[in-house]
């Protein structure tokens, strides 16, 4: 499935050991009704070229990506991928201190992180940093 927030970033670097994908599926075949990207980095990211530097220190998760499908049965369904995902970060990467976004300058990706409890953290010149607490 294409990402329509960052679709520039290939799928080979949303993989590896400091980023991985989570994504909720509703039906026996296992199709993705919702997906966040996430990346584990040393230090909050203004830009895109931050968020995918290699670190060796992971204790800031940062979501780059939560998109969910437009359908019925999809609806809602970005607020879950988002608590589930801050639940596994919460008991299975105790070496996480901090959960924030790379979101883009949105009014969308604003009312979304806002109403699903993160706080506003920082604007930078092209992106947003929404804080979510563990």
């Amino acid at each position: 499935m294409d990402d329509p927030v960052r679709p520039n970033i290939p799928t080979y670097r949303r993989y590896g050991h400091n980023r991985g994908v989570f994504f909720l599926t509703s039906d026996e075949y296992g199709f993705p009704h919702a997906i966040a990207c996430c990346s584990f980095i040393s230090k909050i990211p203004a830009t895109e070229a931050e968020l995918l530097d290699d670190h060796e220190q992971f204790n800031v998760a940062v979501f780059y990506t939560v998109w969910s499908e437009k359908s019925p049965l999809s609806r809602g369904t970005g607020r879950v991928v988002i608590n589930k995902a801050l639940n596994h970060i919460k008991w299975f990467k105790p070496f996480v201190n901090c959960v924030v976004t790379l979101s883009p300058k949105t009014e969308m990706a604003r009312k979304f992180h806002l109403s699903n409890g993160a706080t506003l953290f920082r604007e930078n010149e092209h992106t947003v940093n929404f804080e979510y607490k563990l």
